[in-house]
């Protein structure tokens, strides 16, 4: 009913179907209580943690 112009009906059905199977939000669940049990976030911006090594290694 609500649907956008831009989207098909067909993408907006498949879309429903996947966001109502509950395998998806378990799996969606346990991949947000992985990132927030991991240590090392990378907050280096866009530079790799290989090239801040390398910097590292140089000075």
């Amino acid at each position: 009913m609500n649907r956008p112009k831009n989207i098909p009906v067909d993408d907006l059905c498949q879309l429903l179907r996947l966001l109502s199977n509950n395998d998806v939000e378990k799996r969606c669940l346990r991949a947000k209580e992985i990132r927030m049990s991991q240590k090392n976030m990378h907050t280096a911006g866009p530079t790799s943690f290989a090239i801040i090594r390398e910097e590292m290694v140089k000075s």
